[in-house]
C-alpha cells in the first residue's frame, strides 16, 4: 500500500476513534448528569454536535485543496480531534460537555475532505484506494465505542485522558516520520484550479442524485446508532452491551466498505445503492420485531454491513464526477450530507425523540424509502459507471 495512503488512513482511524464515542455514552451521560427519562437531550446534541461540524467541510475542503501544508494541517486536525478524549471526564454540565466534543467533532470534520481527497487523488479515481481510506476510519469508528465503554466502566471517565495521551504520542511519531518522507510529494501539494469558492459550490448541482442518496443513509445511520445502544439499554443491558454491539457492526461495515467498492466498479452506484437500502430495510425491520438479545446483536450488524456498502463508492462516484474538486466533493458527501442527515434527525428527534419504540420502529420505512429514492434518481442510463 502507498505510505500516503497508510498515513492519512491512520489519520481517518484516530479522529473517527473519538468521534464515535458520545452515542454509546449516551447511557452513561443520561445517568450522569440525571436526565434518564429525556434521551431525546442527548441524542439532539449529538445532532447538533455532528451537523455543526460536518456543514464546515464544504469550504475546509476548498481551501486545503489549495494548501501547501496539507501535512500539518492533518496533524493539526488530529490533535484537536483527541480533545474529547483529554476532558470530557472533567465536564461539570451539558453546556462544558457539548463545548468539548464540538472541538473535537469540528477537528474530525476538517480531517475528512483532506484525507478523502489525498486518497482519491492517488488511487487516480479507483474507489478502491479510497476504500482503504475509509476502511481506516471504520475500524476506529468501530474501535473507539467498545474501549471507551469498557474504560469507563472500569476505571472511571476522568481518566479517559490517558487513551488520548496514548494516541496524540503514537500519531505525533507517524507524522514526524512522514513529514520527513512525505514532504515533497506531489500529491500534497496546491491545486491549481483557480475557480472561485461560489464558482465550486455552484458545479455541485451535478452531485444532486448521490447527494440525496447520502442524506438519506445518514439520517438512517445516525438515528440507528444513537437509539440503538438506547434501546438496549433501556431493556436492562449492561452500558457496554450497546457499544460492543456498534464496534461490531462498525468493523464488520469495513469489509462490507471494501466489497462495495469491487460492487460499483463492476456493476455502477445505481444497483450498489439498491442493493445497499434493500439489505439495511430488512435487517432493520429484523431489529425492530427482535426482542432476544442475539438476534437484536446479529440484525445490528447486518443492517450496519448493508449500510457501508456506499461509504467509500459514493464519495468516489462523486470525485470522479468533480475531479478537479476532490476536496469539495469529498466535503460534499463526507461532510455537508452527513450534516443535513443529522439535521433531519434533530427535527425527528424535536417531535418524538422521547419515544425510543417508535424511532426504532421507522428506521426500517425510512430504509425502504431509500430504494424507491434510487431508482428515481437514476433512472436515466446515462450515469457514470
Amino acid at each position: 500500500m502507498n505510505f500516503l495512503v497508510f498515513f492519512v488512513s491512520i489519520a481517518h482511524f484516530t479522529v473517527d476513534f473519538f468521534a464515535d464515542i458520545f452515542q454509546p455514552l449516551i447511557p452513561f451521560f443520561m445517568q450522569k448528569y440525571s436526565i434518564t427519562d429525556q434521551p431525546k437531550t442527548l441524542v439532539l446534541m449529538a445532532s447538533v454536535l455532528s451537523m455543526t461540524a460536518s456543514m464546515s467541510q464544504l469550504i475546509i475542503g476548498y481551501y486545503t485543496d489549495r494548501s501547501s501544508k496539507k501535512l500539518i494541517l492533518i496533524y493539526f486536525f488530529v490533535v484537536f480531534s483527541i480533545f474529547p478524549g483529554f476532558f470530557m471526564g472533567y465536564a461539570p454540565n451539558l453546556t462544558y460537555l457539548f463545548l468539548i466534543f464540538l472541538i473535537g467533532y469540528i477537528a474530525n470534520a476538517a480531517q475528512h475532505p483532506l484525507g478523502a481527497s489525498i486518497a482519491g487523488h492517488v488511487g487516480k479515481g479507483k474507489s478502491l484506494t479510497l476504500a482503504f481510506y475509509v476502511l481506516g476510519g471504520t475500524f476506529g469508528s468501530g474501535l473507539g465505542p467498545i474501549v471507551i465503554t469498557w474504560y469507563v466502566k472500569n476505571f472511571g471517565i476522568e481518566n479517559t485522558w490517558a487513551i488520548g495521551l496514548i494516541m496524540f504520542v503514537m500519531f505525533s511519531i507517524l507524522t514526524l516520520y512522514a513529514y520527513k518522507y512525505l514532504k515533497n510529494n506531489e500529491i500534497l501539494k496546491p491545486s491549481s484550479n483557480t475557480a472561485s469558492l461560489l464558482q465550486v459550490i455552484k458545479s455541485l448541482k451535478v452531485l444532486y442524485p448521490i447527494w440525496i442518496l447520502t442524506v438519506c443513509r445518514s439520517f438512517i445511520s445516525s438515528l440507528f446508532h444513537m437509539y440503538g445502544p438506547i434501546r438496549t439499554n433501556s431493556m436492562g443491558y449492561d452500558l457496554t452491551v450497546g457499544g460492543l454491539m456498534l464496534s461490531s457492526a462498525l468493523i464488520s461495515g469495513m469489509f462490507s466498505n471494501m466489497l462495495g467498492a469491487r460492487i460499483y466498479e463492476r456493476h455502477g452506484i445505481k444497483k450498489l445503492n439498491v442493493l445497499s437500502f434493500s439489505g439495511y430495510t430488512v435487517f432493520l425491520l429484523m431489529f425492530a420485531l427482535s426482542k432476544n438479545m442475539i438476534f437484536i446483536a446479529l440484525s445490528f450488524v447486518l443492517a450496519d454491513i448493508f449500510m457501508f456498502f456506499t461509504m467509500s463508492a459514493n464519495v468516489s462516484y462523486a470525485q470522479k464526477i468533480l475531479p478537479q474538486f476532490r476536496g469539495v466533493a469529498s466535503g460534499a458527501l463526507m461532510g455537508f450530507a452527513w450534516a443535513c442527515g443529522n439535521l433531519i434527525v434533530m427535527a425527528f428527534s424535536l417531535v418524538f425523540g422521547n419515544n425510543i419504540e417508535f424511532m426504532i420502529n421507522s428506521l426500517w420505512f425510512f430504509a425502504a424509502i431509500g430504494v424507491i429514492l434510487t431508482f428515481i434518481l437514476f433512472r436515466k442510463k446515462t450515469i457514470l459507471t
